[in-house]
């Protein structure tokens, strides 16, 4: 017979005899590898190396050795852009505050990390309702949505959720309710999926923080400076009084999506995938709809990428924007098989839209799709050409752009496979190209370094002549190949 121990370590045993004994049970960590680590602003990044068990983490160095028992953790991100792929993981009044070498790797340990915390039962839960922080300031007073106190400080005020916009001081974020942005029909709680109907979408609030705006109720002035208080709704942006907002539910049970309705995914019309539970399917019918699908390039535009993917995850579903710099565009584009028409966003330069264009070859879904670009890379020529722009750096824009993707008159685009096949060399070894490079280059010279109109009408002649010698040379090297 025997016994778990709270932590999951030990293992209490009683033998045929009676006697008790004890043996240790090897736990396999979510996640182990090198981070850097900063050590002070004066000692600069120090390699360590991290391992994160369930309520445990260790990480140690040539000189020293660190490990403690985690109960409640935040992690965050550590800025705006985020540069340096770094990231803050806060437990208690610890802080560390870590680097990873790409977004990618930053991702997947802020998961472990957030999963440290969790007990195995929440483990496939946690994501869909957890918050995504992320390190910032604010120009105007703003509140805590946890303890309702104001957010101090200069530079660094608090934390922000970059998808619901819930705030927190660093302390108290380990104790913010999960009650972020619903992403599918399994993270809408169930008395209000049930409270009316099924297929009209409820509002989701959150409360305080709210400046310069009109009740939708009562068209009176709504929020405050001074305290956390009056409701805004995630997905129409509504704002009402705490007064009016039962009266504002009974006259407008159903949530309108806002301006941007048409391009959103209801997250009661998908649901976490039974086979795979990092896919969603459709949980209703599709109506002839076309959903929209955003990929971002995180690392475009300087990192610009990064601020534009938070602001889409605010406006539309989050289940709907994805960054092609860590999971690239399958795993999207997976999602979209269930869908009769869908139309796709690419917010990044050419590189990243003919990645998309590839995949989207691969998965045979060429015909399904409308594609558009915001440009945010270095080369933007494709969104120059079909009137997009030369570059976007300004997110507010976004939902003017998701307006003009809506009624953008679709164009056929044609795309070359260009096929480059080496021979093995079958060319005499007397036949050589440098005479002809060695000609050319000369009567080039002579044009450039002349002012006599006579010379440079002999020089285009002569140039003329080589170029027909070379074509024969290269038709006689052809056939001798064939």
């Amino acid at each position: 017979n025997g016994t778990m121990d709270d932590t999951g370590t030990y293992k209490k045993l009683e033998d045929t005899s009676g006697t008790m004994v004890s043996c240790q049970i090897k736990q396999e960590p979510l996640k182990e590898g090198y981070l850097q680590k900063q050590n002070g602003w004066l000692q600069g990044w120090k390699l360590y190396y991290f391992q994160v068990y369930c309520g445990k983490i260790c990480y140690k160095n040539s000189k020293s050795t660190q490990e403690f028992m985690v109960n409640k953790i935040c992690v965050a991100e550590c800025s705006v852009n985020n540069f340096n792929n770094s990231f803050e993981v806060i437990i208690g009044n610890l802080e560390l505050i870590l680097s990873t070498d790409t977004r990618k790797d930053m991702e997947e340990w802020i998961t472990a990390f957030k999963m440290c915390a969790q007990k195995n039962s929440e483990l496939t839960e946690v994501q869909g309702r957890m918050h995504r922080w992320y390190s910032c300031s604010h120009n105007r007073p703003t509140f805590c949505n946890v303890c309702k106190q104001l957010l101090y400080g200069v530079t660094a005020k608090g934390l922000s959720c970059e998808v619901c916009r819930f705030k927190s001081h660093k302390s108290c974020a380990s104790n913010a309710p999960r009650s972020c942005k619903w992403t599918t029909l399994d993270n809408i709680p169930l008395e209000v999926r049930y409270a009316g109907s099924t297929q009209d979408m409820p509002h989701q609030w959150i409360i305080g923080n709210i400046v310069d705006k009109k009740c939708a109720f009562c068209l009176k002035p709504c929020g405050s400076r001074k305290a956390l208080q009056d409701y805004t709704c995630l997905w129409c942006d509504y704002r009402v009084h705490e007064d009016c907002k039962a009266d504002f539910e009974k006259n407008f049970e159903k949530c309108t999506l806002g301006h941007n309705s048409f391009s959103i995914i209801k997250p009661i019309s998908i649901k976490q995938s039974s086979k795979f539970p990092d896919l969603w399917e459709s949980a209703s019918t599709n109506n002839g709809s076309s959903p929209l699908i955003v990929f971002v390039n995180s690392k475009s535009g300087d990192n610009q990428g990064v601020r534009f993917m938070r602001r889409f995850k605010q406006i539309l579903n989050p289940a709907q924007v994805f960054d092609l710099s860590v999971a690239g565009p399958a795993f999207g584009l997976t999602m979209c098989k269930q869908f009769e028409q869908f139309r796709i966003l690419v917010c990044g330069g050419d590189g990243s839209v003919g990645w998309v264009m590839t995949e989207l070859d691969k998965q045979d879904l060429t015909n399904k799709c409308q594609l558009g670009v915001l440009p945010l890379g270095t080369g933007n020529d494709l969104a120059r050409v079909l009137g997009w722009g030369t570059s976007c750096y300004d997110v507010s824009l976004i939902p003017h752009i998701l307006k003009q993707l809506e009624h953008a008159k679709p164009c056929m685009l044609d795309r070359w496979s260009i096929s480059i096949k080496e021979f093995s060399s079958i060319i005499p070894k007397d036949c050589s190209y440098f005479g002809y490079e060695d000609s050319i280059i000369m009567q080039i010279t002579r044009m450039l370094a002349t002012n006599d109109h006579g010379v440079v009408l002999q020089s285009a002649k002569m140039l003329y002549e080589i170029f027909c010698h070379f074509v024969e040379f290269v038709k006689k090297s052809t056939l001798s190949i064939d």
